[in-house]
């Protein structure tokens, strides 16, 4: 049995996140002419502090069968008071990216981890060990030191407010496509577009019959409740054969990049194009290819869960006396692959996506995960 307890700051940020300067050399007109001048490009927060972490936890250590089976059961509870967050601020401030860093909440993280390990032989020749690790994890926002709801991420899809994960997409419930023009006009009344046959549907959420951003609801977070990570390996005489698997269960992701395709109408996937809604092949499911079916909604949430190869490599030794008789102390020669593959329902690139605390899980310029096969050598003399 162990305990721990300790506490943790966070040097992550610009050391001059306080400091207001002014930058020189600033364009602006005067007279219908350009000037240059000095100007406060930033926005900072002057009465910003250190972040705290508060982490304390209990575990359980064990071994059994002749230590063939050990493992670990740990309870932790972290607390983050004043958690350092860039914050959205509106564009007429002037800040050139609409952010500033400020202790914006308070965040908790509370949980077990499990890990499994079992390590045997069969025979002489055989060897093998398999391990298990899994964390459950529950991430909520406890004070929010400014008092109202944070946005963040692309158009604001995120809300963080007290109660719920840091970074849950806030957005309109899609509930289908319109078919006919008559269901449209049986419909409550859209304050932001005009609908047309072919258009996503929203739901009316707060019941007032009219569609409008009063009509948001939570839908879900990037923040796993669940991950987990598969380990193993065997061996048989100079032959050797290792695996890790890696992933995490029961959280959400936001397809930024299939949303933005509907503004430009290009690099739409196949899949969608050829399945899309149109007069003539109309879909309950997928909506028509326009710029009206751009608004954060449920359309664009997705399953975040997913298994990944991580890293698999076979390996093959030189026997002993083979390398004696090359004159080398050992060889061994190997393949390796790392991303081989990834089981998820997710239609975008990757659904590993992590970012802040109120943008994490938004797919929009990521670039996809690559996968890397290699061969090796490795001689000592």
């Amino acid at each position: 049995v162990r305990a721990s307890y300790g506490q943790l700051g966070n040097d992550q940020i610009d050391p001059n996140a306080y400091i207001v300067t002014a930058e020189s050399n600033v364009p602006y007109f005067l007279n219908n002419q350009p000037v240059l001048g000095a100007a406060i490009t930033q926005i900072k927060d002057r009465d910003v502090q250190w972040e705290t972490t508060t982490e304390y936890d209990v575990a359980v250590e064990f071994g059994s069968l002749n230590n063939r089976l050990t493992g670990e059961l740990t309870y932790y509870n972290k607390l983050t008071n004043d958690a350092l967050i860039p914050v959205n601020i509106p564009g007429l401030f002037g800040d050139p990216d609409n952010q500033f860093i400020t202790n914006a909440a308070d965040i908790s993280n509370r949980g077990f981890e499990v890990s499994l390990n079992w390590r045997d032989k069969v025979g002489s020749d055989w060897n093998y060990n398999i391990g298990v690790n899994a964390t459950f994890n529950k991430n909520r926002i406890e004070n929010l030191n400014g008092g109202q709801a944070l946005f963040g991420g692309a158009n604001n899809v995120t809300r963080s407010d007290n109660g719920v994960a840091a970074g849950s997409f806030f957005v309109l419930r899609a509930t289908g496509v319109f078919q006919t023009q008559e269901e449209i006009d049986a419909y409550p009344r859209y304050t932001f577009l005009t609908p047309r046959p072919g258009d996503l549907r929203y739901a009316d959420a707060n019941g007032d019959g009219v569609i409008d951003l009063r009509d948001r609801v939570y839908a879900g977070a990037y923040q796993p409740p669940v991950y987990f990570g598969i380990n193993g390996g065997v061996s048989y005489r100079q032959f050797d054969l290792s695996f890790v698997f890696s992933g995490n269960l029961n959280n959400d992701v936001y397809n930024r990049k299939k949303q933005a395709s509907f503004a430009v109408t290009d690099n739409i996937e196949a899949d969608f194009a050829a399945n899309r809604w149109t007069a003539a092949n109309p879909s309950s499911t997928n909506p028509s290819a326009v710029r009206n079916n751009t608004p954060n909604s449920t359309y664009f949430v997705e399953s975040g869960s997913y298994l990944r190869l991580n890293n698999l490599v076979l390996g093959y030794a030189l026997p002993v006396d083979l390398a004696k008789r090359a004159k080398i102390a050992s060889a061994r020669v190997y393949a390796t692959a790392q991303n081989l593959f990834t089981l998820t329902g997710y239609s975008g690139f990757t659904p590993e996506l992590p970012g802040g605390p109120l943008d994490a899980g938004i797919e929009a310029t990521t670039y996809p995960t690559s996968r890397t096969l290699a061969l090796g050598l490795n001689l000592t003399f």
